[in-house]
């Protein structure tokens, strides 16, 4: 057991240094509970789950992942911003793919797989588009139940 945590704890702070972060306890514990979160979280959703951090350290803590580009920021039409891991691999993934918000429990999480193919839209010309925030809405399987 204590192998596997230790293995985790490398894993994440090589992962922190390749995108230029330094490792401290805070951005450790803030990182993993992104990483472990099924759904994007609040600062308040963050503040409530690491009750031993302040939320003036988290949220300088989410600033540097967001700048970094470890984490992206959704706004979901509900006035608070959320945050979700990035996927690594791909640097694009803020532009990349589609989110769903929950109209009863207000949850919003990330959906990977659906894009636009901004080739189909008629943009105006003379604008240059590099990116853009797709937020689908309705009822997730949970609520549907």
């Amino acid at each position: 057991r204590m192998i596997g945590k230790t293995m985790e704890r490398e894993r994440l702070s090589k992962l922190l240094s390749h995108f230029g972060v330094r490792v401290t306890p805070v951005r450790y514990l803030l990182y993993q509970a992104l990483e472990e979160a099924t759904v994007a979280m609040s600062l308040s959703d963050l503040e409530v789950e690491l009750r031993t951090i302040d939320k003036s350290s988290i949220f300088r803590n989410l600033q540097l992942f967001l700048e970094a580009g470890l984490i992206h920021q959704i706004q979901d039409g509900s006035g608070v911003a959320k945050y979700a891991v990035s996927q690594v691999e791909s640097v694009e993934h803020p532009t990349t793919h589609a989110h769903f918000t929950c109209r009863k429990c207000a949850e919003t999480i990330c959906l990977e797989g659906i894009t636009l193919d901004l080739t189909q839209l008629a943009i105006p010309e003379g604008f240059q588009v590099d990116g853009y925030t797709l937020i689908l809405k309705g009822i997730c399987p949970h609520c549907k139940r």
